[in-house]
């Protein structure tokens, strides 16, 4: 009579103890005679992965103990790198920091300023009349912001304008006190580059004279 179990991977015999009568010699002949051969399979395979780990023997129609010569290198870059001896005396980064360097900024570089005034003043006894003052040909476009104004004497009305229209918030700013006052433009008061802007002035009385007018723009 025999009895036994066998192990999941190799198929091992586990004869049952006591069971197994006359063939458990045999079965364990057969467990040691699997082991032997799975061994040897697997060591046969470990071999054969260090033999295949070894130089390459053939590259570029050339065998034997081949090594990497430039012309593989630069055929597989598809082209020949520079020599870092930089035999044509190019300029390197270092070249070019060395000759800047006399030339540093010492200080941080100035904010551009965008803030200008245009201005019309009267003094030397010249007296303000009922005109227009015009500042042609505006160099950049822009913002009108507000209006500093005042008069040494007399009075006066003026509206400022862009082409011709009216900027809101100065459209009748009346000059009459010699303490400088401001007016604020609130709409209509950008121009272009070649606009014109102009301070249209009416209902001068009592001769005006030591005025100044002085408009606040920012340039875009």
């Amino acid at each position: 009579m025999s009895d036994y179990t066998n192990t999941p991977f190799y198929g091992l015999y586990k004869p049952t103890a006591g069971a197994d009568v006359d063939v458990w010699g045999l079965h364990w002949n057969i467990n040691a005679d699997t082991i032997d051969t799975t061994l040897k399979e697997h060591s046969d395979a470990i071999d054969g992965l260090g033999a295949s780990a070894g130089g390459v023997t053939s590259f570029n129609t050339r065998t034997g103990a081949v090594t990497l010569i430039s012309g593989d290198v630069t055929a597989a870059l598809t082209f020949t790198p520079y020599d870092a001896a930089n035999p044509a005396g190019y300029q390197t980064a270092a070249n070019v920091t060395a000759t800047l360097a006399p030339y540093a900024l010492t200080s941080a570089v100035p904010q551009a300023r965008n803030a200008a005034r245009l201005q019309a003043q009267w003094q030397n006894a010249a007296t303000v009349s009922d005109d227009t003052v015009w500042w042609w040909d505006m160099p950049y476009a822009g913002t009108i912001n507000t209006l500093k104004y005042f008069t040494g004497n007399g009075s006066f009305t003026v509206a400022i304008k862009v082409n011709g229209a009216t900027v809101t918030g100065l459209s009748a700013v009346a000059v009459s006190s010699a303490t400088p006052a401001t007016a604020t433009a609130t709409a209509l008061n950008t121009f272009a580059a070649g606009d014109n802007i102009t301070a249209v002035i009416t209902g001068s009385t009592g001769s005006p004279t030591d005025a100044l007018l002085s408009l606040a723009v920012t340039w875009s």
